[in-house]
C-alpha cells in the first residue's frame, strides 16, 4: 500500500486561513495558472478533461477577492479546497505543498 497512512500530528495547523492568506493563495495559484485561460464550466455537467478543470480553477482564483469583499469567506475557503482538489487531481500539486501554501505568513493589507 502506497503511502504512510499513519496519524499525523497537525497541531500546527491553523482552524482556518485568514482572509489575506486566502488572497494570497488565490493569487498564486491564478499566476501559476496563468497558460490556462480563465473560463466558468457548465456546472450541470463533468469538465472536458484536465484543461477545462484548470481553466475553471483560474476563473475561481480570479473570483476569489471578490467573494472575500462581499463577506463570503466561508465560499471563499471552499472554493480554496476545490481548487485544491483540482491541482492535486491534475497532477499540478502535492498535498504537501498546499499545505504549506495554505500555512504561509502573509503582511497584512492595508486599506
Amino acid at each position: 500500500m502506497p503511502g504512510d497512512l499513519t496519524a499525523r500530528d497537525f497541531s500546527d495547523v491553523r482552524e482556518n486561513m485568514t482572509n489575506e492568506q486566502m488572497l494570497a493563495v488565490a493569487a498564486k495559484y491564478e499566476q501559476e495558472l496563468i497558460s490556462y485561460p480563465a473560463e466558468l464550466q457548465e456546472l450541470n455537467s463533468p469538465p472536458g478533461g484536465r484543461e477545462s478543470a484548470l481553466r475553471q480553477a483560474r476563473w475561481m482564483c480570479q473570483q476569489i477577492p471578490s467573494q472575500i469583499a462581499s463577506g463570503n469567506t466561508g465560499k471563499a475557503m471552499r472554493w480554496i479546497g476545490f481548487i485544491q482538489g483540482t491541482l492535486w487531481a491534475s497532477g499540478a500539486k502535492s498535498v504537501d505543498t498546499m499545505r504549506k501554501d495554505n500555512m504561509a505568513e502573509v503582511a497584512p493589507i492595508m486599506a
